[in-house]
């Protein structure tokens, strides 16, 4: 967990640091109430060739969603020299919204809905403003029945989306996706406890030798991923899916 000790850590925690004091001076004034260290950076056995540095932020109804693209622009533009080379970004978390009290109106919080978001902020990293206690403060959980028919729909579009070139994020992200659904069934039938890191997973489920999951970690951490390789995997994906809602009818 950040900040990181190894040598080969100490550009990582500088660019880090860089990146949190821009951010701050950017939006302290703007309704920036926490921000988080978020993603696989925090976690060295997760980092890949093309891990990026994410922040999360929480924000007040003072916050709009204009402020949160103004900062991605200029850390895009930026990231040759405040960056050091990493892709960064922001995204900002109503705080009205992630205690049960809005609905979310724009931004990843109404994409991934504020009771998935939650599971993953107890393992961020605070780095400036207000700690909040995620149990006490904010909405609970979905459950796993819920979470799971939430996602499989996002699944079964963004396959579609992927075959006819309409998807929204590159396609060499499809593969990750399917790590969210595995968890849940993990969580449901292996008996894992929520984490985000990805190789836990992969981890537990280990003995399943024939399980997706291993085929999406390792397109995952391929370098010279291509898009026919990918399709091929969206085929497996599709046939995991339809078994996964044969699965979860049988949840209470």
């Amino acid at each position: 967990m950040w900040p990181f000790t190894s040598k080969e850590d100490r550009e990582i925690n500088k660019t880090v640091q860089q990146i949190n004091n821009f951010i701050v001076s950017e939006l302290k004034n703007k309704g920036l109430i926490s921000l988080y260290l978020a993603g696989t950076i925090l976690w060295k056995k997760e980092r890949t060739h093309n891990s990026d540095i994410d922040f999360f932020g929480i924000v007040s109804e003072k916050f709009k969603h204009e402020f949160e693209s103004k900062v991605n622009n200029k850390l895009a533009a930026k990231q040759k020299t405040l960056c050091n080379g990493y892709e960064s970004r922001f995204r900002a978390f109503p705080l009205s919204v992630l205690k049960g009290e809005k609905e979310a109106e724009w931004g990843t919080v109404k994409f991934m809905r504020p009771e998935r978001i939650l599971q993953r902020f107890p393992f961020f990293k605070l780095i400036w403003g207000k700690n909040f206690n995620f149990k006490k403060d904010f909405l609970k959980p979905m459950s796993l029945k819920q979470e799971a028919r939430y996602l499989i729909p996002l699944f079964k579009k963004s396959i579609i989306d992927l075959r006819t070139g309409k998807e929204r994020f590159p396609y060499t992200d499809f593969p990750k996706h399917i790590f969210e659904l595995v968890r849940i069934e993990a969580m449901k039938e292996h008996n894992l406890k929520y984490t985000p890191e990805r190789q836990k997973l992969v981890n537990h489920l280990k003995k399943e030798k024939n399980h997706i999951i291993h085929e999406a970690m390792r397109l995952r951490n391929k370098k010279d991923l291509s898009r026919k390789e990918v399709l091929v995997f969206a085929n497996k994906v599709e046939l995991y899916v339809k078994e996964f809602e044969k699965k979860i009818k049988k949840w209470k």
